[in-house]
């Protein structure tokens, strides 16, 4: 429940492009959204970046709520 929590949260982040592409919201996503359109190289790296930032993030937050709800797992 937390591994699929955790990497549904961060899938909601990763997917905010179109959420704010279809709305007209500014944001990272919109950004992300006009560096694919313009073949910004770097814009579309550093937006890459940032998504995978976010699963390494949320997997290690996955796994420190691990040891918090579970006694049997320990960080150690």
């Amino acid at each position: 429940m937390i591994t699929l929590s955790s990497l549904t949260f961060v899938g909601l982040l990763g997917g905010v492009v179109i959420t704010e592409t279809i709305f007209n919201f500014p944001g990272i996503g919109r950004w992300g959204a006009f560096a694919a359109n313009q073949l910004d190289i770097p814009g579309v790296t550093g937006f890459a970046m940032f998504v995978a930032a976010l699963t390494v993030l949320g997997n290690l937050a996955a796994d420190i709520l691990y040891a918090y709800f579970d006694p049997r797992v320990r960080l150690q």
